[in-house]
């Protein structure tokens, strides 16, 4: 049987979260492949870096929307007020 969860909020409706969980996985990324390129395999370093860095990127591009409007929200939102500029939601 099919339970419909009830209109619980999840990480995915809130960017600001999700940014900020990207950006840990990018550094403990960045940080392991660092360790890896010097210590091990050049090869499985660079790959974890280059994952690293796709975190971020993946974040900005694909869940960077506001929850309410689903309107992609521009990336001067990061670092200014955290409100959505087209439905005008706060996003704290």
């Amino acid at each position: 049987m099919n339970n419909q969860p009830e209109n619980k909020p999840s990480r995915a409706d809130h960017p600001v979260k999700i940014l900020k969980y990207c950006t840990i996985a990018m550094v403990v990324l960045l940080i392991a492949g660092f360790i890896v390129f010097k210590l091990d395999s050049v090869v499985y370093g660079i790959v974890l870096m280059s994952a690293g860095i796709c975190c971020d990127v993946l974040a900005i591009t694909v869940f960077w929307r506001c929850p309410a409007c689903d309107e992609q929200l521009p990336t001067k939102v990061i670092f200014g007020e955290k409100k959505c500029p087209y439905c005008g939601r706060k996003l704290d």
